[in-house]
């Protein structure tokens, strides 16, 4: 199922072995209970929880929490796989479940049963874990239970298995020109700062005298500078182990190639068939250690977006117009301006509240056309990409689509249209005046 499973193997091994704690002690004084129970019929099930083990190895972490009836005869598993690990819900395939006595597993989820079998966890920090658990399972006789009511909480042990090395490269900033009066120009890339102080002919040596040169993480970045109130701002791609040379030009600034473009200030203006609508690029925003762009709507709805590479992301709210402020929230990418026409892709399965109702979601998005020409709010728009965004709902047998809507994005502008059909929306842009 996963590359941990020599973890699962051995802690399964040794489960029977270990003593069970009942709490956690700092100089004596308990300072965490550590327990388990559930039901299942007429029968509940309960004991102490041994510690749990997060596993995390490139881009996935297993989470493998154990436990034992108070006489030592039972054993409880309970197993989860994500990319990231956290406070939600997972269901079939990403979890397991096993309830044994004596070694013999007695009940199991079947995690090919897509959503039949869910683990929430509720608190995920340093010290320690919690949550609750619920679903269909077999018992031995691969007859059909349902266990209910489950709830665990232990403490945490992390395993860091084979970090990844982090890779740098060298970004050098220069210019032909110094600011009037021959000041020193400002440059600030992510949250590090520098200055050119002297001005060149031509394209200096990597980490020359007089250049800003920062030292970067491999990745996308935006490197700004500044002439007192003037301001250019550049998208630049640090790779590894290599130097990358950037000219600093007010005369000249960057042609805007983002086909949504985030920078503060950026406004736009939609025309739609109940009235206007104004949105509005106003500050940076950090969610689970992400620079997003916020933006402000005149109707008074929020929105985060960053981009990275040829990828757009929005933090979106699973809250299906509800409003909700528990609902899950997930990392759209709602966009890939290098995808061929034709070609789709797919978010991970959520299983999400709707009106009340458990229900298991994907979103699927398609690029329907790229690099045509169309008139919106007046005005001809150029190197346009349509995409097509579908709402599944797993009926049990497949996910299947129950609403969808198109947008149609123009590069150094963003998004000129938007049509919803289920709720017979149009948005089209009227006017926008986008900052880099």
């Amino acid at each position: 199922m996963n590359k941990f499973f020599y973890g699962f193997v051995a802690l399964m091994i040794t489960m029977g072995s270990c003593k069970k704690e009942v709490s956690l002690e700092t100089n004596g004084q308990p300072i965490l209970e550590t327990e388990w129970s559930f039901k299942e019929g007429l029968s509940t099930y309960d004991g102490p929880m041994d510690s749990a083990h997060l596993f995390s190895e490139s881009n996935v972490e297993e989470l493998i929490i154990t436990g034992t009836t108070t006489d030592g005869k039972g054993q409880v598993l309970l197993q989860m796989v994500a990319e990231k690990l956290k406070a939600g819900v997972y269901s079939n395939p990403q979890v397991l479940f096993q309830y044994s006595e004596s070694n013999v597993p007695l009940l199991q989820n079947i995690p090919a049963n897509i959503g039949e079998f869910s683990i929430t966890i509720a608190t995920l920090d340093s010290f320690s874990v919690s949550g609750t658990f619920t679903g269909k399972v077999k018992d031995s006789a691969s007859s059909e239970k349902t266990v209910i009511e489950g709830r665990f909480t232990a403490p945490l042990i992390y395993h860091i298995i084979n970090p990844q090395p982090i890779l740098y490269g060298e970004l050098t900033v220069w210019s032909k020109s110094l600011c009037s009066g021959d000041g020193n120009i400002e440059v600030k890339v992510s949250d590090k700062s520098g200055a050119i102080t002297q001005f060149f002919d031509s394209e200096p040596f990597c980490g020359a005298s007089g250049t800003a040169d920062f030292p970067l993480p491999v990745g996308t970045y935006t490197v700004k500078a500044f002439c007192g109130v003037d301001s250019v701002e550049y998208q630049i791609q640090i790779m590894d182990n290599n130097c990358t040379l950037l000219e600093i030009d007010f005369n000249n600034p960057p042609v805007i190639a983002d086909y949504f473009p985030t920078g503060i200030g950026s406004t736009w203006a939609y025309q739609g068939v109940a009235g206007t609508e104004s949105i509005e690029s106003v500050a940076n925003a950090t969610f689970e250690s992400k620079q997003y762009q916020q933006f402000n709507s005149s109707s008074g709805r929020t929105s985060y977006y960053r981009k990275d590479g040829n990828n757009y992301y929005e933090y979106l709210p699973l809250d299906f117009g509800s409003g909700n402020p528990s609902a899950q929230k997930i990392e759209f990418l709602f966009l890939k301006d290098n995808t061929a026409a034709g070609e789709s892709w797919l978010t991970d399965a959520y299983d999400v509240q709707v009106s009340g109702t458990p229900v298991r979601v994907k979103l699927k998005c398609t690029i329907i056309s790229k690099g045509f020409s169309e008139s919106f709010g007046g005005k001809v728009y150029d190197d346009l990409i349509e995409v097509y965004t579908e709402l599944l709902v797993y009926d049990g047998v497949n996910f299947q689509p129950v609403s969808a809507y198109t947008t149609i994005y123009a590069k150094g502008v963003g998004r000129v249209y938007y049509t919803n059909p289920t709720d017979n929306s149009e948005w089209v842009l009227q006017s926008s005046t986008i900052v880099p």
